[in-house]
């Protein structure tokens, strides 16, 4: 199997919009899905969410400076299979969580969840 580099990308999209990529941890070969995956924080009048996170290592102080600098308001989770490390955002930056129904059934208790 192929490695791809841990090393992650931070890039300013537009104005309010940034993302990080990165190689998902448990990526293999034949899952059907790119080995990089990606997170975004978006910012809208005084509202910062992130979507989908997938927590950088404690390493990646570039992405982590940026998000403690201005800390996400809220956490979203758009895809059922995409919950991955919202658990940890949750408790960093003490924020909600949203996302669907099968969101609320994956999660992990003592986080606040707030499944549609």
């Amino acid at each position: 199997m192929q490695s791809v580099a841990r090393k992650v990308e931070l890039r300013d999209v537009a104005e309010g919009l940034w993302i990080w990529r990165m190689e998902h941890p448990k990526w293999k070969r034949d899952q059907g899905w790119e080995p990089i995956v990606t997170s975004t924080v978006v910012e809208s009048k005084g509202e910062r969410l992130v979507l989908d996170p997938l927590a950088p290592p404690e390493s990646e102080t570039d992405v982590w400076e940026r998000l403690d600098a201005r800390p996400p308001t809220a956490v979203v989770v758009l895809k059922p299979d995409h919950v991955r490390d919202v658990d940890l955002f949750i408790r960093r930056y003490h924020v909600p969580a949203y996302g669907p129904r099968l969101f609320s059934k994956r999660h992990r208790s003592g986080c606040q969840s707030n499944a549609r």
